[in-house]
């Protein structure tokens, strides 16, 4: 498949090996939700912790502050 070739390589794969990522920076990466579709198990595992998915929701539930509007609402 085109996606799994190394032309195709994505940074969340080191992204995801660093010892003390937090969501913030994985969220800030441009191919997350592609890796999110492809099913990438460890990024699936770094989402599903309680933490993370604490922030998840507070992110989508809760109204972005004037200062931050635009960039937390395109997060």
């Amino acid at each position: 498949m085109f996606w799994e070739s190394a032309a195709a390589y994505s940074q969340i794969n080191d992204i995801l090996s660093r010892p003390n990522l937090t969501i913030k920076e994985l969220l800030d990466d441009d191919d997350v939700l592609q890796k999110c579709r492809e099913k990438d198990p460890r990024l699936i595992n770094f989402l599903s912790r309680s933490d993370n998915l604490d922030y998840l929701i507070d992110l989508v539930s809760r109204t972005p502050k004037c200062s931050n509007f635009n960039r937390d609402l395109y997060r």
